[in-house]
């Protein structure tokens, strides 16, 4: 039995399936089992979105489950254009277009966009593994930030710098007068070691 219900269209969803004695449907989205009886699915377009009407089947008829790949299920997303993020990174797999902004981090999975010849962000952004994102920098080439000085002369230098340059309490860092101010440049050993 096959009974056409509202409209999902658009909508993506993780698995796919076919429909027993409705092969004409081809591989079909899996939305929703509300109960042992019933399973709603819907057309498949090709982007892996709903194409159009779902159909209420009996479960017994849906065979074939599969989960949709990862690919289709991440949505391009368009509003990252034109724009500058603070990191880019080269994608492993993809290393010949050269380095991409990286628009959103994570554990799992990261958004990186292609930068255009002018800088800015170009086209939709797309969701690769994290793993995949190698070589990954500053875009501003360096790091920039005020801090203070209090009256005995002690100055904090930001976490983001003592990180990236393995700096601990009790590193020694070389101050090099220049023209226009001074350098604090980090010198990699205790003071503790001879």
């Amino acid at each position: 039995m096959l009974k056409q219900m509202d409209s999902h269209a658009g909508r993506r969803y993780p698995t796919s399936a076919v429909v027993r004695g409705r092969e004409d449907l081809g591989r079909v989205i899996v939305i929703k089992t509300p109960g042992p009886v019933h399973t709603r699915v819907g057309r498949m377009a090709a982007d892996g979105t709903v194409d159009g009407i779902t159909f209420l089947v009996f479960s017994a008829d849906v065979d074939d489950r599969q989960p949709i790949p990862q690919n289709q299920l991440k949505r391009p997303m368009n509003h990252h254009t034109g724009r500058v993020f603070p990191f880019k990174g080269l994608v492993r797999g993809r290393e010949n277009e050269g380095p991409m902004y990286i628009v959103q981090r994570g554990a799992v999975e990261t958004r990186v966009v292609a930068i255009g010849s002018d800088g800015n962000s170009t086209g939709p952004s797309h969701v690769v593994p994290a793993r995949d994102v190698i070589d990954i920098q500053s875009t501003h080439g360096s790091f920039r930030q005020e801090v203070a000085i209090d009256d005995r002369g002690n100055m904090v230098i930001p976490a983001t710098l003592r990180n990236r340059f393995k700096l601990a309490g009790r590193s020694v860092v070389e101050v090099i007068e220049q023209t226009d101010g001074f350098l604090v440049r980090p010198l990699h050993h205790d003071i503790n070691t001879p």
